[in-house]
């Protein structure tokens, strides 16, 4: 049975799943992805609802093996708050199980302020302390940490641990 509407490509399941197998190619989608990604090509929402059936049987999408690999992922590059994971994993429609409540935001956020500022570097520390170097500019860590979803107390707790430094 083929679906059309006016101006668009007669759709039927077997060009329905071409088009979802083309999409999964690159990278695992989560099924909210591909439903969005259907839709966008015009796939009528039978077919959408038919060919995801068929890959989840087919084991082509697994939204619960998807999102511990994301997770995963995201927690193994140590550089995202714990807002910004719950953000991608929520726009990719996918559930945040509780292994992120053991996800240390606090030293993700020191990590990656050594990156950008050499926070840890123990010659920069007795420099300052000796006044013979500039303080850490406080504003611009917190708009740092904040502007990459870092949670308040982790902002404030920083600034609290390196007042010393920070001007």
């Amino acid at each position: 049975m083929a679906f059309s509407r006016s101006g668009d490509k007669d759709w039927n399941f077997s060009s329905a799943l071409d088009q979802a197998l083309r999409l999964l190619c690159p990278r695992s989608l989560s099924t909210l992805e591909l439903r969005r990604k259907l839709s966008q090509r015009s796939v009528p929402s039978e077919l959408i609802a038919e060919v995801e059936e068929k890959l989840i049987e087919l084991s082509y999408l697994d939204d619960d093996e998807l999102a511990e690999e994301a997770l995963r992922s995201y927690i193994e590059a140590e550089k995202y708050s714990t807002y910004y994971i719950r953000e991608k994993m929520r726009e990719r429609g996918l559930d945040v199980s509780c292994i992120l409540d053991d996800y240390d935001e606090c030293s993700v956020a020191v990590n990656l302020l050594d990156q950008r500022f050499s926070i840890s570097d123990e010659s920069l520390l007795e420099e300052i302390e000796r006044g013979e170097a500039e303080k850490l500019n406080k504003k611009k860590i917190i708009y740092f940490l904040k502007n990459r979803g870092f949670a308040v107390s982790t902002i404030q707790s920083i600034c609290h641990e390196w007042s010393p430094y920070l001007e």
